[in-house]
C-alpha cells in the first residue's frame, strides 16, 4: 500500500513539472520581444559645386603689371617732352604726382582770390618739374596764378610765398614772379609780357615749371618764359592753384597736371 501512495505522488510531481507556462508569463514573453521597425530610406545629400580658388596674388602681380605699363606710356607720351623742353633727363627723378581730373577754381567777383592745394598738401616739394594746362574764363582783368613755393597752411596774411601769375590784359598778355609776405608783394624776381601765352577767354596754356632752390624757371606753350629767383631760404614748399579777379569775374580750369620729383643737389 505504502509502494502505491509514493508512486502515486511521484506520478503527480512529473505531471507537474511537465504543465505549460501560466498565461501571464507567455504575455510578458510576448511583451519583452522587440517589434521590428522600418528602417528610413537614404536621402541624397546635396554635394556643393566647387567653385575655382582665385589666386590672388597672381591676380595683383597682373594689376601691377599693367598700372606699371600705363604709367611707363604716360611718360614717354606726356612727361618725357616737357622734361626735353626743360633740359631735365627722365633718367633723374621720377613721378611722384598726377592730377585725377580738372579742378576749377572762381572768383565770382571783382577783387576776390581763391585758391586750392595741388595735391591736398600730402607733401612739400623741393627740386621738381611741374607741368599743368590753364585756361581762364574771365569777363575782365584777372590772372591764373600758381604759387610754387608756399607753407602748409596756406595764411595770405602772414606766409610768405613765391607766386607765379599770368596775367589777362587786353591784347598784353603778360607774366611775373613775385614774392609775398604778410599779404604784400615785397619783390618782383622775373616780369614780361610774351605772345607766348594765350590771352582770349577759353583759351588754353600750357605751363612748365622747373624749381630749383630758390630758382623757378617758367615755359609756356613750348616757350621759355624766364627765371626767376627767391630768396636763399625758399627751397621747399607747397603748391597752389589760384584765380583772383581785379575787376569783374573769372574762373580757372586746371588740367593735366603731374609732378616730377628731381633728385637733390648733389645725389
Amino acid at each position: 500500500m505504502k509502494t502505491q501512495i509514493f508512486a502515486l505522488v511521484v506520478l503527480v510531481a512529473l505531471l507537474s513539472a511537465c504543465a505549460p507556462a501560466p498565461a501571464e508569463t507567455e504575455a510578458a514573453a510576448v511583451e519583452n520581444t522587440p517589434t521590428a521597425s522600418s528602417t528610413p530610406a537614404p536621402t541624397d545629400t546635396p554635394t556643393a559645386t566647387p567653385t575655382p580658388t582665385m589666386d590672388l596674388q597672381a591676380t595683383q602681380q597682373a594689376e601691377e603689371a599693367a598700372r606699371k605699363a600705363e604709367e611707363a606710356a604716360f611718360i614717354a607720351d606726356v612727361v618725357a617732352p616737357d622734361l626735353e623742353l626743360a633740359g631735365v633727363s627722365a633718367d633723374e627723378g621720377e613721378l611722384i604726382y598726377r592730377m585725377d581730373s580738372p579742378m576749377e577754381i572762381s572768383a565770382p567777383e571783382a577783387d576776390t582770390f581763391y585758391w586750392e592745394y595741388l595735391n591736398n598738401a600730402d607733401f612739400a616739394l623741393k627740386n621738381y618739374v611741374f607741368t599743368v594746362d590753364v585756361s581762364w574764363d574771365s569777363t575782365g582783368f584777372a590772372g591764373c596764378n600758381i604759387v610754387l613755393r608756399g607753407a602748409r597752411d596756406f595764411d595770405w596774411d602772414s606766409q610768405e610765398m613765391m607766386m607765379f601769375r599770368t596775367l589777362r590784359l587786353s591784347g598784353a598778355p603778360a607774366w611775373d614772379m613775385i614774392i609775398i609776405k604778410n599779404g604784400r608783394i615785397q619783390s618782383t624776381v622775373a616780369e614780361s609780357t610774351n605772345g607766348a601765352i594765350e590771352v582770349e577767354s577759353g583759351d588754353v596754356n600750357h605751363l612748365v615749371f622747373v624749381v630749383k632752390g630758390p630758382n623757378a624757371l617758367a615755359y609756356a606753350n613750348g616757350y621759355r618764359l624766364g627765371l626767376g629767383t627767391a630768396k636763399a631760404t625758399m627751397t621747399e614748399g607747397h603748391v597752389y592753384l589760384t584765380v583772383i579777379s581785379y575787376t569783374g569775374s573769372s574762373s580757372c580750369t586746371y588740367s593735366n597736371g603731374w609732378v616730377w620729383e628731381l633728385p637733390e643737389e648733389g645725389n
